[in-house]
């Protein structure tokens, strides 16, 4: 299931000295595991949106990356949108703290035999903010934080990293979202009372 991938194949990456070793083991605490299962039943079973209240260092973003790759791989059709608040923290190739960076940073670690039969991680990595699986039709998406994001997409879930933070306080983008996924999932530290993540807390 979701936590087993995880615990044997998710991959995490700290550059910072305190860390022994650049890249980790992305093994679960606690905390993180509930934030898998929420995801699950949130998006795949009840088809419905959601909060994530987030603090620093915590691994949100790192858990919601992971956990997309996870169904890229192996649900049929699944399909997320990603933003934050710049169009820079969605993908600046070798920036690793971008989202878009994460995922490929994951799926490149996948073992062989787990990536979609004849997928090339060079050439199926390099379009700017998209990944596709042709074996399964599974994608992600990125998209800067403007008015209109998302508006002609469809996708299975929008997660929107540091939502507290998007221009004209989240307002529009959330309500551009409102067709185009049943799950919007905002995840965000606070700043303010004054922003559609803070309404919506």
């Amino acid at each position: 299931d979701t936590k087993h991938w995880f615990d044997l194949y998710a991959w995490g990456f700290d550059p910072r000295p305190r860390s022994p070793l650049s890249v980790v083991p992305f093994v679960l605490f606690p905390a993180q595991e509930r934030l898998v299962d929420w995801l699950d039943e949130t998006v795949l079973e009840y088809k419905t949106s959601g909060i994530i209240e987030k603090s620093r260092d915590e691994g949100a973003t790192d858990v919601t990356t992971r956990w997309s790759v996870y169904h890229w791989r192996f649900s049929e059709g699944f399909s997320a949108l990603f933003s934050s608040r710049i169009e820079d923290a969605v993908d600046s190739k070798k920036n690793l703290n971008t989202i878009f960076e994460r995922l490929r940073f994951q799926i490149r670690l996948m073992p062989k035999w787990m990536l979609p039969k004849n997928f090339d991680t060079l050439r199926g990595l390099s379009p700017d903010k998209f990944i596709y699986n042709p074996k399964n039709l599974s994608s992600l998406l990125g998209s800067a934080p403007t008015q209109s994001v998302g508006r002609s997409d469809r996708v299975a879930c929008a997660f929107l990293d540091e939502f507290a933070f998007y221009p004209f306080g989240g307002f529009p983008q959330f309500t551009s979202l409102s067709q185009t996924t049943d799950s919007i999932i905002p995840l965000s530290s606070v700043a303010g009372k004054l922003n559609k993540y803070r309404s919506e807390e």
